[in-house]
């Protein structure tokens, strides 16, 4: 009788925590789970301070280009030069002259595509970690359980064009079609704006080439 007591009771315990562990679990499956979304090209179109630091490299890259213009338009008149010359000595200096040149743009071009790297590398995990900060500030302050950004074009008239229309059904990341206040990428852009102050970056009237290969004699 004993035994029989004492297994009813281990069976009385067993139950008891099979209900509270359904306790449990049903309380976190009935508490509404708060999820949002952000759009991130559009953050970092209107986050000032990463356009800002994107003309940084963007005046790097230009310094870069004023040293190569003339090398290349020398090289050019150079190579202009060798065609009309008959005389092999001339020819000889003047092509002698072209690969000169030419180590000097490609010395330049090593050293652009290294600067411009470390650089770009640089800025991109510093507004990488200014947004993340940014994003779980929010969440935190507001109780937000996950917030999950999404690629789009950072302009909705965008969307109509073709090659935005098939990155976006070819895309891997999540797509949200549809959603319903759920977008917290204005909020997003105005707390950084208002952590980090700075003024709207200021774009180039006119855009000038990125440094590339060049060609000579």
């Amino acid at each position: 009788m004993k035994r029989i007591f004492t297994q009813f009771a281990m069976m009385a315990v067993v139950c008891a925590g099979v209900l509270v562990s359904t306790q449990v679990v049903t309380a976190q499956e009935t508490r509404s789970q708060k999820i949002y979304i952000v759009n991130i090209p559009k953050i970092l179109k209107e986050y000032n301070r990463a356009g800002n630091l994107g003309l940084q490299v963007t005046k790097v890259r230009e310094s870069y280009v004023v040293k190569m213009n003339p090398l290349r338009e020398k090289l050019a008149e150079k190579n202009a030069e060798f065609q009309k010359t008959v005389d092999p000595e001339k020819k000889k200096l003047m092509q002698q002259e072209a690969v000169q040149i030419q180590r000097e743009l490609e010395d330049l071009e090593r050293r652009a595509q290294a600067e411009l790297a470390e650089n770009s590398d640089k800025v991109i995990v510093q507004i990488y970690l200014e947004v993340k900060g940014a994003i779980t500030d929010i969440a935190k302050a507001n109780g937000i359980d996950m917030i999950i950004g999404y690629p789009a074009s950072s302009n909705p008239a965008d969307e109509n064009r073709p090659e935005i229309a098939r990155l976006m059904l070819q895309t891997p990341a999540m797509i949200p079609f549809y959603h319903d206040r759920m977008d917290l990428t204005d909020m997003v852009i105005t707390f950084l704006n208002k952590k980090y102050p700075e003024a709207k970056p200021e774009l180039p009237k006119v855009s000038t080439p990125t440094p590339g290969a060049s060609g000579g004699k």
